[in-house]
């Protein structure tokens, strides 16, 4: 019997090596191939799943197959210009609409052939951003909110705040039309009306340094209010009060339409300044910020793009558990499986780096290297309020030295003809050296209040911070990088020679760059016989 365990749990041990190589092999990103560059957004159709529409500087391409095949350029038809968002008809199949910087467009047959409806006039204007409802249509510009009701296309400019500023995103709850969403650069505003009147529920202020948050402060983390920026929203299409908004400092979220809101766990997500959000089908979030896409589940956020090095713009899911990134280098694709099952087999990984530094190591030695510690503000800050305890000191010599010589000179006056006669004296001499000191000490003390030096601390500390961050991103995206070669490379055949030594040379590639960025910290600390 005891036999009989030891062969089942041998077997047991060899699935979970193989089933742990398997999917440590496994393709996560797949590029979709045939398709433009410089993607800006990417649509799935509302009912046939099978059409995806992508649009971008080149303007819209569209699949019918799930991607498998495309067509643009000459089998688009009455389109121009960059395309900044795709949406589709929330009820006919058939119905897209494409938002860009010409105008606004529809397709009535799945995105073949497309009519402008709303032409872009005004220099450096542009549409951003729209909301399909059952008898109108918002439409959010760079100049402004505009709206058309049934199918006249008949556009009015709204009439209040909004007509005048620019809008960059709308929403609406998908269990309540009535329920629309506005993100402008002043902050966030709800209509309960279809767009007919409007209220602000999350205020941005602009300042000289950027904006500021105002009501949203209770909100926010001490001292991250300065620079706060409103950057998406996205409503939860499982909830019918859920409303997520993306911004500069995390995601925050709103359980009663936008009356309240509270920021989520931010642990994990290497870069808080969220581009855009994504609610899947099961209500999975994510999020896409400068460092890659990010998901969120058991209790913190774990990136999802490792290898993926692309600008991602827009991120899309379909009912087959794909999910779609259009990005400044093509469309990509990955499944829910694998983009959710980033911690599999954790042990046989830890294998890679156990002879080597920790990420966290790395990105210390990172941040050393260039000299971008928080303790280094921090000092500073200290020093510069300890500045009006010292006094300033002036010191000062004044040394005179002169002498004056003059000749003492008397005389007669001539007469009848004769000259006078002078007599020159004794010389008069005046000699001195005076050594004048001078020493002043002078203290401001309003400095113990306030000095002018932590204005120049707080301008270095943001862009300290916005460097840091970028340092880490980059070693954080090469760390993984190197170790998911490290896993291709361990379970390449003998027989693939040109594959083992292209993987080899990356492996060295991405070993220099990490060193560039730590001084060479990664290869002194690392185990070369591993």
């Amino acid at each position: 019997m005891k036999k009989v365990k030891q062969v089942v749990l041998g077997v047991v041990l060899v699935f979970l090596v193989v089933n742990c190589k398997a999917k440590a092999t496994e393709k996560e990103w797949e590029k979709i191939p045939g398709l433009l560059l410089d993607l800006e957004t990417v649509v799935i159709g509302s009912k046939n799943k099978n059409v995806v529409l992508v649009g971008g500087r080149d303007g819209v391409a569209r699949s019918d197959d799930g991607g498998r095949n495309w067509e643009y350029g000459q089998g688009i038809s009455g389109l121009k210009g960059k395309v900044l968002r795709i949406l589709a008809h929330p009820q006919n199949q058939n119905t897209f609409y494409a938002v860009g910087d010409s105008g606004f467009y529809v397709s009535l047959d799945e995105g073949n052939n497309w009519k402008r409806v709303f032409t872009i006039t005004a220099k450096n204007d542009s549409c951003y951003s729209a909301v399909v409802l059952r008898d109108r249509i918002l439409l959010g510009t760079k100049k402004g909110l505009f709206v058309t009701r049934g199918n006249s296309w008949l556009w009015q400019r709204v009439s209040g705040k909004l007509g005048d500023s620019p809008i960059f995103v709308l929403a609406n709850l998908p269990g309540d039309p009535n329920f629309v969403f506005s993100l402008t650069d002043t902050g966030l505003f709800r209509s309960q009306d279809k767009g007919e009147s409007w209220s602000q529920i999350f205020v941005v202020h602009k300042t000289d340094e950027g904006v500021k948050a105002s009501e949203a402060e209770e909100y926010l983390p001490e001292n991250e209010e300065k620079g706060f920026r409103l950057n998406f929203i996205q409503v939860d299409p499982n909830s019918p009060n859920r409303v997520y908004l993306a911004t500069s400092s995390g995601v925050y979220k709103s359980d009663d339409r936008g009356d309240s809101w509270s920021r989520i766990i931010t642990s994990g997500l290497i870069q808080q300044d969220v581009k855009k959000i994504l609610v899947a089908a099961d209500s999975q979030l994510f999020a896409v910020t400068k460092a890659g896409i990010f998901g969120l589940g058991r209790g913190h956020w774990q990136e999802l793009s490792l290898g993926l090095f692309a600008q991602i713009k827009d991120i899309v899911d379909d009912d087959g558990g794909n999910i779609y990134a259009a990005t400044d280098k093509g469309l990509f694709r990955t499944k829910f499986s694998i983009a959710l099952n980033k911690d599999f087999c954790f042990g046989s990984i830890a294998k890679y780096s156990e002879a080597e530094p920790s990420i966290q190591q790395v990105q210390q030695a990172a941040i050393e290297y260039a000299e971008v510690q928080p303790e280094k503000i921090i000092l500073w800050r200290k020093l510069a309020a300890k500045k009006a305890l010292l006094p300033r000191l002036e010191i000062g010599m004044d040394i005179e030295r002169d002498r004056t010589v003059s000749s003492s000179i008397w005389g007669t006056y001539g007469s009848n003809g004769a000259s006078g006669k002078y007599f020159v004296g004794p010389d008069d001499t005046t000699r001195y050296r005076n050594n004048n000191w001078k020493v002043s000490l002078t203290w401001e003390l309003s400095d113990l209040i306030w000095n002018n030096e932590q204005t120049s601390i707080d301008v270095r500390s943001r862009l300290m911070v916005e460097l840091r961050d970028e340092i880490v991103n980059e070693v954080t995206k090469l760390y993984f990088e190197r170790l998911r070669v490290k896993i291709e490379l361990d379970n390449l055949t003998l027989a693939e020679k040109k594959k083992i030594s292209e993987k080899a040379l990356r492996l060295k590639e991405l070993e220099a760059y990490i060193d560039g960025l730590t001084g060479g910290f990664f290869s002194r600390h690392s185990n070369k016989n591993l």
